[in-house]
């Protein structure tokens, strides 16, 4: 159970850093001269929170791009906290139509519920215990790196569709970790954004 934890966090680490890495090295050149887009993206994670939804402006330079933005869950629009995450161009075609590109991003839940398929489980292996799933509240930070692809339909319309892997921390002082949803491990995301450029 420590070796676990201790690998979640190892793997937390490394992501949170890669990304402030890399959008550090992109900050230069993005601050300076820039295009806005305005990001609308879906992603699932195996954090056990269920489904996000971003809303944001991304700012791009050449092969570079930055996204900030709030995070609602999919689930009663809980507007939960927020999502930065930096896209590197690694490779394209020659109309550029298709680019492959690699990502690293956070997601900050300030107050998140958990998913229904989560809060179904939790009952399953708990049935004597009187938890009110539902009105669990958590703060949670996810981090991945991921590989997608970006289809350029227009000037003006992008969409970009990923595969990633990271890990998620569960920061709540008191959570009870005899709960079936684990407080750190390692996790997968899938992602889908719809981008539309307000210059370009």
């Amino acid at each position: 159970m420590k070796t676990t934890s201790l690998n979640c966090k190892a793997i937390s680490f490394s992501t949170i850093l890669l990304s402030l890495l890399m959008a550090l090295s992109a900050y230069r050149s993005v601050a300076q001269k820039n295009t806005r887009s305005i990001e609308l993206n879906h992603n699932i994670t195996g954090s056990g929170l269920g489904e996000n939804i971003g809303l944001g402006m991304g700012f791009n330079n050449g092969d570079n791009t930055l996204f900030l933005g709030v995070n609602f869950q999919r689930k009663n629009a809980n507007l939960s906290g927020i999502q930065a995450s930096y896209r590197y161009i690694i490779g394209a075609t020659e109309n550029e139509k298709l680019q492959l590109y690699f990502s690293c991003g956070l997601i900050y839940h300030n107050s998140a519920f958990m998913s229904q398929r989560s809060i179904q489980i939790e009952q399953q292996c708990k049935p004597e215990e009187g938890h009110h799933y539902e009105s669990l509240s958590f703060k949670v930070i996810e981090s991945y790196s991921a590989l997608g692809l970006k289809l350029n339909h227009s000037k003006k319309i992008s969409t970009t569709y990923s595969a990633g892997f990271g890990a998620y921390e569960t920061l709540n002082k008191n959570y009870d970790k005899r709960m079936y949803r684990q407080k750190c491990a390692p996790a997968l995301q899938f992602q889908f954004a719809l981008v539309y450029h307000l210059s370009k």
